[in-house]
């Protein structure tokens, strides 16, 4: 799709940005979201089977008159996607450490020393001191397992410690290529709580009188706070009423600031290779910018690091995750077990019918004793052959599906008994456990480039001499270097 950024003239020069106005980028933005409306029906429907979403509309069945049959989701899929993580998440411990460092600084005879001294502190820093290490893993393998991308970005201009995002809220052209460092604009779409909002207003503020080329736009950022909260008693407002509720009052409730504001930050890369970050109301209201930061970043593969699951043909519309990839065995799966059960809930329960045509009233006579039901005289039954279906065809299709899945999804599985329903033995099962959490060759390597790139950026950032005491992420960077 073709993204309206300004380019450079016939004359030859190249415009200082990139983006016209505001109104213009969220024109782009609404664009690049409505080619995305399909891709996030999917994501949506991943999610549900995920989350254990059964495989049938029980509101359609209840309306057929059928909701008594069988209708749930396996947790096969879930299984599945966990242990794909798991495969994942131990490559982070299959290092010494996370970084390797080399320096020419020095004696020659201690470099080596020191390098190791210096893994060493990045990796306690990283493991130990950080919290949301663990965390940040998860929620990167989940991503990329799941939907085939994750986004892994630093949104704070020096602050070391990244976050983690995925598709739906990270939207990009469907042109974009995987290769970040050619990616020309991403959109990033977040809820703030109005006191964050007005929190990032005055830090950009602080970092603006600090040198840096930030353009704050005080009235359009209090107007997006105001008319998230429309019917509160703060319409009038200004920005030091604002200072003065929010000083006291984080959350805003007492305030009347208790809804969210949805903002849109757009990442555009500018002829100079660097990337200016503007904010937007994503509503479309208002005709200025909430903020800009031009040239914030050095280049786009120093702000974002993309993890997918492969390359597919190079473009990020063309990634598929594990769960997209099998979705249709996964669910395919479950109706036929579903149908299964059925089945064998009903042989359990043979049904009668009476042959005395003159019942009348006189199924009123009968008589029951404990668990005995005693039918009144002259009324006999005879029983009801029942179809249960070949359950022979539903296994080998069941088993069918799922070797499909494990084909699409790159072999992990992680059954408890074979598709023949045999019982395995403990060390078969922790046989195909430990296959079943191999990587391939080409998934390993993706994502140890990515692994390589994240911890490159960090590092750098950790020793930047930019920092300053005021920067979060500041007395753990200290811990570093003692």
């Amino acid at each position: 799709m073709a993204i309206a950024l300004a380019n450079i003239s016939e004359s030859g020069e190249a415009p200082q940005a990139r983006v016209k106005d505001a109104k213009s980028l969220f024109k782009i933005y609404e664009e690049v979201a409505k080619a995305d409306s399909n891709a996030a029906h999917n994501r949506a429907q991943v999610r549900l089977l995920r989350n254990g979403e059964p495989p049938f509309d029980q509101e359609k069945r209840e309306e057929a008159g059928v909701g008594w049959m069988s209708n749930f989701n396996s947790g096969t899929a879930a299984a599945d996607l966990e242990q794909a993580q798991t495969g994942y998440v131990g490559l982070a411990n299959a290092v010494p450490t996370l970084i390797e460092v080399r320096t020419k600084y020095g004696d020659p005879a201690k470099r080596k020393g020191w390098c190791g001294i210096i893994a060493e502190q990045f990796d306690w820093l990283m493991k130990r001191r950080w919290r949301s290490f663990d965390t940040n893993k998860q929620k990167t393998t989940l991503g990329f397992i799941s939907n085939g991308l994750s986004v892994v970005y630093w949104p704070h201009d020096v602050d070391w410690r990244y976050e983690v995002g995925q598709l739906g809220q990270f939207l990009f052209p469907k042109d974009a290529d995987v290769d970040v460092s050619k990616l020309e604009i991403a959109f990033q779409v977040e809820s703030f709580a109005p006191s964050k909002l007005f929190k990032q207003l005055k830090h950009q503020e602080k970092i603006s009188a600090n040198g840096d080329s930030t353009d704050i736009n005080r009235d359009a950022m209090i107007s997006a706070i105001r008319d998230a909260n429309a019917e509160g008693n703060s319409s009038g407002w200004g920005m030091t009423e604002l200072e003065a509720a929010f000083a006291g009052n984080d959350l805003g409730q007492d305030c009347g600031f208790s809804q969210q504001v949805k903002v849109v930050h757009a990442y555009v890369k500018e002829f100079s290779e660097k990337v200016s970050h503007y904010m937007i109301r994503a509503d479309g209201k208002g005709e200025d910018f909430l903020s800009v930061r031009r040239e914030a970043f050095p280049c786009m593969s120093k702000f974002m690091v993309f993890y997918s699951d492969g390359v597919g043909e190079g473009k990020l519309a063309d990634l598929r995750g594990f769960l997209q990839k099998g979705f249709e065995s996964y669910i395919a799966a479950d109706e036929v077990l579903n149908g299964m059960r059925d089945s064998a809930m009903l042989s359990l329960k043979p049904l009668m019918k009476g042959n005395n045509t003159a019942l009348g009233s006189e199924m009123s006579a009968e008589t029951t004793i404990s668990a005995f039901v005693i039918p009144p005289p002259g009324v006999t039954f005879e029983p009801m052959p029942i179809s249960a279906g070949n359950a022979e065809l539903a296994l080998a299709f069941r088993a069918e599906m799922q070797r499909l899945g494990a084909n699409n999804t790159g072999g992990y599985q992680s059954h408890a008994v074979s598709p023949e329903g045999g019982e395995r033995t403990l060390g078969e099962v922790q046989l195909q456990a430990q296959n079943n959490a191999q990587i391939s060759d080409a998934k390993y390597g993706n994502y140890y480039q990515s692994e390589g790139q994240v911890n490159d950026n960090t590092f750098f950032r950790i020793i930047s001499p930019r920092y300053t005491s005021a920067d979060p992420g500041y007395s753990e960077r200290m811990e570093f270097f003692e």
